[in-house]
């Protein structure tokens, strides 16, 4: 039995490493493909790159001269392309001592004039090179124009703008929205696509949308295979104090779609922000999101209005897709009714063994169904108490290699680790399973059964998804889809009297738990990107997601041997904690 135990325990580890790393496989942005092989037809990051050198080598502040040599290029290289040209100069209320000049270039279509207007700015901090910003913003949009030249007109027109002034306070933008003379292109204006940096690296992520845009992101990911973005990445922009050109257009009412990147952020605004050490991946992920958008959405009438982005989300494997509103509520709802089932019944006070070999491990249980409902929230107390431990652990470790690579070792900090989020993903649902389980062996107490602690891990995921859905609605779907693969798991591995937890129930029970912890993985790594603002962002993403994950798995923690589950629990803590502080040291870079 306990060499069948263990077969189970290195099986789920196995598949949680393997379903981790094809997550971290899936949000890597695209190869980047040379400009021979990729014709006139696809995006080359190669290509892109070389459009602006070598006059995009230097510091590019707005206001002086130092940006006219590449304002020169850039001119040059959309003449090139055959759009009609324009230059806007003058200044705005918030900077009138600040010379502002933005180029603009159009592209005529067949309809009324209606326009999309793509945006990305020109200038830099006074400090660097302004590679990831946003020099690969610009790059990229001349890459798809150049690249959709010759592709059949779009109903739309479709206008440039690469401004001035986005680092001294979005002072291009403004002056590009302000502008009241009846001639004005952005009176045209009908949607807006922006694309910035905050790194050097990572997946060119869709972290921002505008009102109505629901439309418009299902036509870009129809077209991009490899679109990455999730509803809660916004969600949590939202509510951060950052601004890019794209808030000034989304605060005009217009819809639209904002793609960054965000690994590597420690060059942000900084002179290591070089051409040299930019990610040629990410270069030719935003080139291709722009090409999708481009070939995309052909009418602004029918592709960028009436419909709500809340809902979006990247499976691995299925690529981005929007559900319906309803779809978060509607798992929640289903596991919030498995869970009420099992509350309902009569608790067992016997555990069904894993073949006919064994006999049932005799385990306490409260009586009746109030003692079950209150050994269900005392154990939903110890579930959220070791899931903000873990978290805390997660962040508290990270941190602290950061600071000490920051203060004794010299070293720049590298955040967004993708292998760091993956070790800390696991490490937490690592540790939070052996905390739980070293917890409930220790207390012995009936309410603290296997059988309760499943339920109280449940209820919590519940608690989680009714106060998301008050405070923050794009977090139910990923929770709800948790908890529901979780409630479902535990009525696979429901012991049915002296009936044996066969092969089959618990394939299912895993099977579940896989396909929730999928759509976690990608939520998972854009959080550890986004969260890159902050020492331990990655550490403390993927343990968070790992804990959740760990809840979602408890189900399988009854399909288990009682020796597994409790005599070695102390080897589920090591674990885990290695886990975390691995994950912990290589969110440092140099290290």
């Amino acid at each position: 039995m306990r060499t069948r135990g263990w077969g189970v325990v290195a099986a789920a580890l196995a598949a949680w490493c393997v379903l981790q790393a094809w997550g971290a496989l899936a949000v890597l942005p695209p190869r980047p493909v040379p400009a021979d092989e990729a014709g006139a037809r696809s995006p080359s990051a190669e290509r892109a790159l070389a459009r602006l050198m070598p006059e995009a080598r230097t510091a590019r502040p707005a206001g002086g001269d130092a940006g006219e040599p590449l304002r020169t290029r850039l001119l040059s290289e959309l003449g090139a392309l055959g759009l009609e040209l324009a230059v806007q100069s003058g200044h705005v209320a918030e900077r009138p001592d600040l010379p502002l000049v933005n180029l603009l270039a159009r592209r005529r279509g067949t309809g009324d004039g209606s326009a999309l207007l793509l945006v990305a700015h020109h200038d830099s901090v006074p400090r660097g090179e302004g590679a990831g910003d946003d020099g690969a913003g610009v790059a990229a949009l001349l890459e798809a124009l150049f690249v959709t030249r010759d592709d059949p007109p779009a109903v739309h027109d479709v206008i440039v703008l690469l401004t001035d002034g986005e680092e001294a306070g979005l002072l291009g933008a403004r002056l590009f929205a302000r502008d009241s003379a009846r001639d004005s292109w952005f009176a045209d204006v009908r949607a807006v696509v922006n694309v910035e940096g905050r790194g050097n690296g990572g997946p060119s992520t869709l972290f921002e949308t505008g009102t109505g845009s629901g439309a418009f992101v299902r036509a870009f990911a129809a077209a991009t295979p490899a679109a990455f973005g999730d509803a809660l990445g916004p969600a949590v922009y939202r509510r951060m104090p950052n601004d890019t050109d794209f808030s000034i257009f989304r605060d005009a009412g217009l819809p639209g779609l904002n793609f960054a990147f965000f690994a590597g952020a420690s060059v942000y605004h900084r002179a290591s922000d070089t051409w040299d050490a930019l990610s040629l991946r990410s270069l030719q992920h935003h080139a291709e999101n722009l090409v999708g958008v481009l070939r995309g959405c052909t009418d602004l009438g029918t592709g960028a209005s009436g419909a709500d982005a809340s809902r979006m989300t990247v499976v691995p494997g299925l690529g981005m897709i929007l559900l319906p509103p309803w779809a978060g509520g509607a798992l929640l709802l289903l596991g919030g009714l498995v869970l009420a089932r099992r509350l309902g019944r009569r608790p067992s006070v016997g555990r069904a063994p894993l073949d006919t070999r064994s006999t049932p491990v005799p385990e306490r249980a409260p009586s009746g169904t109030v003692g079950v409902v209150a050994a269900a929230l005392g154990a939903a107390l110890l579930e959220a108490s070791l899931l903000a431990a873990c978290v805390a652990l997660a962040w508290a470790s990270a941190t602290g290699c950061s600071m000490l690579a920051a203060s004794c070792l010299d070293v720049g900090v590298e955040r967004g680790n993708v292998v760091s989020a993956l070790l800390a993903s696991v490490g937490a649902a690592t540790l939070t399973w052996g905390a739980r389980v070293a917890c409930v062996g220790a207390l012995r107490r009936p309410g603290l059964s296997a059988d309760a602690a499943t339920s109280g891990a449940l209820a919590l995921l519940l608690a989680f998804g009714v106060l998301a859905a008050t405070t923050l609605p794009e977090a139910v779907l990923p929770l709800g889809a948790v908890l529901a693969a979780g409630a479902l798991a535990s009525e696979c591995v429901r012991p049915r009297g002296t009936s044996p937890i066969g092969g089959g129930r618990l394939t299912a029970a895993a099977l579940l738990v896989s396909g929730a912890v999928l759509v976690m993985l990608p939520l998972q790594h854009l959080l550890a990107w986004v969260g890159s603002v902050a020492p331990g962002g990655a550490c403390v993403a993927g343990g968070a997601v790992g804990a959740l994950a760990g809840l979602a798995a408890a189900p399988l923690r009854e399909a288990l041997p009682g020796s597994v589950r409790t005599r070695f629990a102390a080897a589920w803590l090591a674990a885990g904690a290695l886990l975390l502080a691995c994950s912990a040291v290589l969110d440092v870079r140099g290290l």
